[in-house]
């Protein structure tokens, strides 16, 4: 287990669609089991949407802003991710589930 970027997190689950869960409930829980991974850099805003993979409009999607709340990425020794938020939202833990690709 080491602390991670979200540079790192986002050029490893780039092309891939992942699991997304709250770790704990405070309040709003989150649950996509087909979700992909996008960033906007220049806002500094990490999302995860799920729905339609081969469009790039999704069913539906959160988003949040890294600044403002993303208090800590972790990799795990198996692979996952965990980003730790502050304050009054739920840590979320992302696995891996499939390429893209192969969801198309």
């Amino acid at each position: 287990m080491r602390e991670a970027t979200i540079q790192e997190l986002v050029k490893d689950l780039q092309d891939k669609t992942v699991k997304v869960e709250s770790v704990d409930i405070y309040g709003v829980s989150v649950s996509f089991f087909m979700a992909r991974i996008e960033y906007n850099e220049e806002d500094n805003e990490l999302s995860f949407v799920s729905g339609r993979h081969d469009s790039e409009w999704g069913f539906g999607g959160i988003t949040y802003r890294v600044d403002d709340v993303v208090e800590s990425i972790t990799l795990n020794d198996d692979g996952s991710y965990q980003i730790e938020f502050n304050q009054y939202m739920a840590d979320i833990l992302i696995e891996t589930t499939h390429s893209l690709k192969a969801v198309e």
